[in-house]
């Protein structure tokens, strides 16, 4: 497996599974920049409060990594979440519904750590999880009825 690989792996190991959050200051760059739907991170401190947050909602989150590939200094991992909503989302009171959804993650590395990401998740599908938004299928049937 190729450094960069295995770099994505540990943070998911590190920060998403065990809450290390001090691992982010060995893997990714000072200058780090994160793009995520909801959120721009400028900062690390900005990255390590999101993670909170995230571990806070989702206590039990696991990343199952399905795919990766290398490419110069851009690694790109897709993967899937499964977590339960216990603690407050973006506002949301903890439902303590399972959620499930994918996502695709484009990194950026220099000097041998994440200078930059480029999140993309299904933000819809986890909404739709916790109860917050209606199954979108049924609202197309429903406007073609």
């Amino acid at each position: 497996m190729t450094p960069g690989k295995q770099l994505f792996r540990d943070v998911v190991e590190e920060v998403w599974h065990r809450g290390n959050l001090h691992f982010i200051t060995e893997a990714y760059s000072p200058e780090y920049v994160g793009n995520a739907p909801h959120r721009h991170l400028q900062t690390l401190g900005a990255f390590r409060q999101y993670v909170t947050e995230a571990r806070v909602a989702f206590p039990d989150i696991h990343f199952d990594i399905t795919h990766q590939v290398e490419d110069g200094d851009f690694v790109a991992s897709q993967y899937a979440v499964r977590a339960t909503h216990l603690g407050d989302f973006m506002g949301i009171p903890a439902t303590g519904k399972p959620v499930y959804f994918e996502g695709l993650t484009l990194q950026r590395l220099s000097g041998g750590r994440i200078a930059e990401s480029w999140n993309h998740w299904d933000a819809i599908g986890l909404l739709h999880a916790i109860g917050v938004v209606p199954d979108l299928q049924d609202l197309v049937r429903h406007r073609a009825a």
